[in-house]
């Protein structure tokens, strides 16, 4: 959707959101974690998202439901 490949594999966390993936992964059950990315790394990476992030995610989640 935004013209770039995504990254894929195992990523660790810089930081910990409110999320659960890190329990999942610990108890073996594979899991995904995808929305918008926020401010680059810094002290307000997880303060904001900007809008066009926001309206990717939208689309990617509307992309995928379609193919459901």
């Amino acid at each position: 959707m935004s013209g770039s490949q995504p990254a894929v594999g195992v990523s660790l966390p810089s930081g910990y959101s409110g999320n659960d993936t890190s329990h999942l992964k610990a108890a073996g059950i594979p899991c995904c974690l995808y929305g918008p990315a926020g401010a680059p790394d810094g002290p307000e990476r997880y303060l904001w998202a900007s809008i066009e992030e926001m309206m990717t995610c939208a689309r990617v989640y509307g992309a995928l439901i379609a193919e459901l």
